[in-house]
């Protein structure tokens, strides 16, 4: 279980579950997540377009991690 906490003018908070097989996504505060991440919206998005490499994010400190850090490593396949 995932929880993201999107910062900036578009963010909010998500819950991505991906423990049942369809996986579900919604919107608030999963308090016993397994890891907690926290991004800019705009880095985000580049993220998700393939603009930002996760790991130089991560080591620039635009991205935070929280709890299981190896579990982030399996997002890039989301991506």
């Amino acid at each position: 279980v995932y929880q993201f906490n999107v910062l900036g003018d578009d963010g909010g908070q998500w819950t991505v579950d991906l423990k049942n097989a369809a996986g579900e996504v919604r919107t608030g505060v999963q308090e016993d997540a397994d890891c907690v991440i926290s991004i800019e919206d705009i880095d985000l998005i580049a993220l998700a377009a393939g603009q930002l490499n996760a790991v130089a994010a991560f080591m620039q400190g635009r991205i935070k991690v929280a709890g299981n850090p190896m579990l982030a490593t399996k997002l890039q396949y989301l991506f």
